[in-house]
């Protein structure tokens, strides 16, 4: 999504943006990249997971100042920063001139290193004695009090957070921030881009069996924890259709096919490009997200805006974005209720409505220009 907002804000005749990324995969040059030898890559990863100081590796991240003078950066707005490749430690060596703007896109930058906390709260006062060391992003020692004590050293300065979600909202706001200047800017897609295809079309793409109800799950890496395609695998084996259901995925990783009844009809492409993205979705009757957690549902709003109906756990984001008018919500980790809202969803007569009705509340709440308007309004307001 950050690659197409950095595009989105050069088409605004007053502002000029510039993408700095850890390895850069585009031939635009509004993309930067860190240049990290490979040696800082390996001492990374040995210094941020097995010593566990998590945010404080990556060295070559450090050029950042002098990349914003060379630049003549006013705004700098850091999206996700714990892929190591960024040094935390940065943020208080930015320029007093430069305005910082931070989108926290799940809970890291206020725990002690969980981008989740899972219903803990030890980091509204000092974390430690972590129960989640071996979640994303995964450290070996519990240095979760000290890497909380750091980042709170960070919000010394002026920061201005913007939140993809009230749920994350409130987080914050019960956080170490509270004085932090925090807005509420959903994440947008590109709603010309996501778009309804036709169905039958669609299916034959992914050699669907005619007459199917069909299932989709969608997902970076299919066996992420977080994402739970346990649950959507147990909700399934207790359907009574199963020799007339697809389960599709997308993504890459690999799927457990022995935990599923032989009845069914599996068809897992694996990864495939963006512009394929709305076939997948089209080609399906639901699309299940029953993640642990998030704070911004993109698979859910993706998929409605090509009029698929949803079912989604009744978890932080997606709780706020989908409704019984254009989908359906189930108990987290529950097989039974997803089981129980999965038949229910592909027994329903009105999907073709719903659809229509989902689609027509991404358009009026997660466009992507409406995000990019947003953050751009932002810019000039605390310039």
């Amino acid at each position: 999504m950050v690659f197409q907002i950095n595009d989105r804000l050069n088409e605004y005749s007053d502002t000029t943006s510039k993408l700095l990324v850890g390895q850069k995969g585009s031939t635009s040059d509004t993309v930067l990249e860190l240049n990290r030898p490979f040696v800082e890559e390996a001492a990374t990863q040995v210094l941020e997971r097995y010593l566990s100081l998590d945010g404080l590796g990556s060295p070559s991240s450090f050029r950042l100042r002098r990349i914003l003078r060379k630049h003549d950066i006013d705004v700098l707005h850091l999206h996700n920063i714990h892929g190591r490749y960024f040094n935390i430690l940065n943020i208080p060596l930015v320029p007093e001139s430069v305005e910082i703007v931070w989108t926290f896109h799940d809970m890291w930058p206020i725990t002690g290193n969980c981008a989740y906390s899972y219903g803990c709260e030890r980091f509204r006062e000092s974390c430690g004695s972590c129960p989640h060391l071996d979640e994303y992003p995964t450290i070996k020692l519990d240095t979760t009090s000290v890497l909380l004590r750091i980042k709170r050293r960070l919000f010394n300065r002026d920061i201005t957070v913007t939140v993809p979600s009230r749920w994350m909202y409130e987080h914050v706001e019960h956080s170490h921030l509270d004085q932090t200047d925090v807005r509420y800017v959903p994440n947008g897609i590109d709603t010309d881009h996501f778009v309804p295809h036709d169905t039958g079309q669609a299916q034959a793409n992914y050699d669907i069996p005619e007459g199917d109800r069909v299932v989709l799950f969608v997902a970076s890496s299919i066996d992420n924890p977080q994402k739970d395609i346990g649950t959507l695998l147990k909700a399934l084996e207790r359907l009574p259709q199963k020799d007339t259901t697809t389960l599709l995925t997308i993504g890459g990783g690999d799927l457990p096919r022995e935990r599923l009844a032989d009845e069914f009809t599996v068809r897992a492409p694996g990864y495939i490009p963006e512009d394929e993205l709305p076939v997948a979705y089209s080609a399906a009757d639901i699309c299940v997200v029953p993640s642990r957690a998030e704070s911004f549902g993109l698979v859910a709003t993706e998929a409605m805006a090509c009029e698929t109906p949803v079912v989604v756990s009744s978890v932080g984001g997606l709780k706020e974005q989908v409704s019984s008018e254009y989908g359906w919500l189930a108990e987290p980790g529950d097989p039974s209720s997803f089981a129980e809202t999965i038949s229910r969803a592909l027994q329903d007569t009105d999907s073709a409505h719903r659809g229509c009705l989902a689609r027509e509340h991404v358009l009026q709440n997660y466009r992507l220009s409406d995000c990019v308007g947003e953050y751009h309004g932002l810019y000039h307001e605390i310039r």
